[in-house]
């Protein structure tokens, strides 16, 4: 499962529009609103997307699908800092829930502006209360304010206000959080930090499936190990897994290292790494990753070249 955040354009007005009707009906559980002689809810705000400041609309979408949408906007309610962000809408559709989608949606909606930001949930809806509480602990690193009461928001109900800030996590800082937190040495160190993949759209895809338990195991070439200097991993080893901005997001342990011909692994290995239902597409897109990457490197692919196949666990994530 591929999951993106795809800007919305002027032009795909109305596909918007037309999930922003879903979205209306949905949170007509939670306010007393009606449709409009016309059947339809309307969004009076949604062309200031594309001519106002400090406006930004993204698709989510899975494996290519539209899923939902971010709305994002200057204007808040709580917060009277300039240039404070507000998460005015957000939505994914019932297909798509309690699979991992609105969290990571979410958390990278508000990871792509760095800086203040106020959001709000209507009192009467604890699921969304459990979930945005779970997102800004993640993106503030526990650093927010939760304010109660808050007028205006909607019709019918007073809403709970969530100020904090993201702040990009630094590398240094985040392998001190993790040393910390965790109870290890100061002295202990890390063998790398790492995104996996060549491209942004699998690095933050095969990072979301680590994050999620799926991947346990990642295949790399023996020969790019020799190429670049870099010593194999061995059980007991840390690293850090980024996203493709750079952006620190958990720390692997490494449980189990194999040394074994490409043509020797079976799908009983393989579907360790979580991506692949079947063999023949483990051997097809890793065949087309080590052909690319022996490309850049100086190796050519075969059947038979030496793979360390690296088995790990997740031991420390933003949120824990």
């Amino acid at each position: 499962m591929q999951i993106e955040l795809v800007p919305v354009i002027e032009e795909q007005r109305e596909i918007l529009a037309h999930l922003i009707e879903l979205y209306e009906y949905d949170f007509s559980e939670y306010e007393n609103s009606d449709v409009n002689s016309y059947g339809l809810y309307g969004y009076s705000y949604l062309d200031y997307y594309w001519t106002e400041k400090n406006r930004y609309a993204y698709f989510i979408k899975v494996d290519g699908k539209l899923a939902g949408f971010v709305m994002i906007c200057g204007f808040c309610y709580v917060s009277k800092t300039k240039d404070t962000l507000f998460m005015s809408e957000f939505f994914v559709m019932k297909k798509y829930r309690k699979m991992g989608v609105g969290f990571f949606a979410a958390c990278e909606a508000l990871k792509k502006h760095p800086g203040k930001w106020e959001l709000t949930v209507h009192t009467n809806n604890p699921i969304s209360h459990c979930f945005w509480k779970k997102v800004v602990e993640t993106v503030s690193h526990d650093s927010f304010q939760i304010i109660e009461e808050v007028e205006g928001v909607y019709d019918d109900a007073l809403a709970t206000a969530y100020v904090f800030e993201v702040i990009p996590m630094t590398i240094d800082r985040f392998w001190q959080d993790f040393l910390e937190k965790t109870g290890k040495s100061a002295d202990t160190t890390y063998l790398e930090c790492f995104h996996f993949e060549l491209t942004e759209k699998w690095a933050n895809e095969l990072l979301r499936l680590v994050l999620i338990g799926q991947k346990r195991a990642t295949a790399s070439s023996l020969k790019a190990f020799e190429i670049q200097g870099e010593r194999t991993p061995q059980k007991g080893d840390y690293s850090i897994v980024t996203d493709w901005d750079g952006n620190p997001r958990c720390v692997i342990e490494t449980t189990n290292v194999t040394i074994l011909p490409f043509n020797e692994i079976t799908y009983d290995i393989c579907k360790r790494e979580g991506e692949d239902d079947n063999l023949e597409s483990w051997r097809k897109g890793h065949t087309n990753f080590f052909t690319n990457e022996g490309k850049e490197l100086g190796y050519e692919f075969s059947e038979d070249m030496l793979v360390v196949f690296e088995d790990f666990e997740v031991v420390y994530t933003e949120a824990l």
